[in-house]
C-alpha cells in the first residue's frame, strides 16, 4: 500500500473538504467509479471526524493561561481588599482572609509562572492545581468564598488541556484517534486509486491530491518552526547567567 505521512486532524479535515469539492465539481468526463468510491469513503470519514474537531492545543493553552491568571488575580484582589492597616477586620473578614490565604498557599504555592512552560511541562503543574482544588479543605474554602463557578470553569479548562495534549484522552479522544487513523487509511487507498486510474493525467492528480501536498508542506514547516523556537529558547536558557550573577564582567 502507498505509504504517506499522516496529517494532524485539522489538516485531515481540510483535505477531506477539498476532496468533497473535487468530487462534486462538474467535469466533461465523470471520474472513474473506483476513484469516486474511494473519494466518497474519505469524505464519509471526514464527516465523522468533524464531530470531534475542536480548538487546537495552542488555543487551549492560551485560554487556560488566561483563566489561571485571571482567577489568581481576582483572588489576590479579594485578599488585598481585606487590608487592615487602618480599619481592623471583624470576625467575618478574618475568616474570609484566612480562606483566601489557604487557597493561595495550596493552589499556587509557587505562583503562576508555570504558565510560561512548554505544554507538557505546564500540564504537570496544572495537575497539581487540580489536585489542590479538589482537596476537601480547599474545596470548602472555595465554596464558602463564592468562587465555585470560577473554579469549575478553571477545572474544565484543565480537563480540556489534558485531552488536547493526549494526557487524558478519555472516550472522546480515543474515538477521535480511531477516526483519524481510519481517515489516513482511507486517504491512502484514495491516493493509490487516483494514481492508478489517472497515472497519465497530472491535472486530475493535482486536483484531487494537491490539497494533501499543501497541508503536508504546511505541517512540516510548522514542525520546523517549532523545533527552531525550542532550540532558540534552550540556547537562551543555557546562555543565561546564574541567579545573582552579573551578565558581564567589569
Amino acid at each position: 500500500m502507498l505509504e504517506l505521512p499522516r496529517l494532524d486532524v485539522d489538516r485531515q479535515l481540510n483535505v477531506g473538504n477539498a476532496i468533497a469539492a473535487g468530487l462534486a465539481a462538474p467535469r466533461p468526463t465523470p471520474l472513474t467509479p473506483t476513484t469516486l468510491a474511494r473519494g466518497q469513503a474519505v469524505v464519509a470519514v471526514t464527516l465523522d471526524l468533524r464531530a470531534f474537531s475542536g480548538p487546537t492545543p495552542g488555543v487551549v493553552d492560551r485560554a487556560t493561561d488566561t483563566v489561571i491568571t485571571a482567577f489568581d488575580r481576582a483572588r489576590a484582589d479579594d485578599e488585598r481588599a481585606l487590608l487592615d492597616s487602618v480599619v481592623p477586620l471583624g470576625p467575618a473578614q478574618r475568616e474570609a482572609l484566612s480562606r483566601l490565604r489557604l487557597i493561595r498557599t495550596r493552589v499556587f504555592p509557587n505562583g503562576t509562572d508555570f504558565i510560561r512552560r512548554r505544554m507538557d511541562l505546564e500540564w504537570r503543574a496544572l495537575c497539581d492545581v487540580r489536585n489542590a482544588l479538589n482537596e476537601p479543605e480547599v474545596a470548602a474554602a472555595v465554596d464558602a468564598q463564592g468562587l465555585r463557578p470560577a473554579v469549575d470553569h478553571l477545572l474544565a479548562h484543565i480537563d480540556l488541556y489534558g485531552r488536547v495534549i493526549g494526557q487524558e484522552a478519555g472516550p472522546a479522544g480515543k474515538a477521535e484517534e480511531r477516526l483519524s487513523a481510519a481517515w489516513h487509511e482511507a486517504f491512502k487507498l484514495f491516493a493509490a486509486q487516483v494514481m492508478l486510474d489517472y497515472d497519465k493525467n497530472p491535472v486530475i492528480q493535482k486536483e484531487l491530491l494537491g490539497a494533501y501536498e499543501v497541508q503536508l508542506d504546511e505541517q512540516r514547516a510548522a514542525a520546523r518552526h517549532a523545533a527552531r523556537a525550542r532550540q532558540a529558547k534552550s540556547g537562551e536558557a543555557a546562555g543565561s547567567p546564574p541567579d545573582g550573577a552579573s551578565s558581564a564582567e567589569a
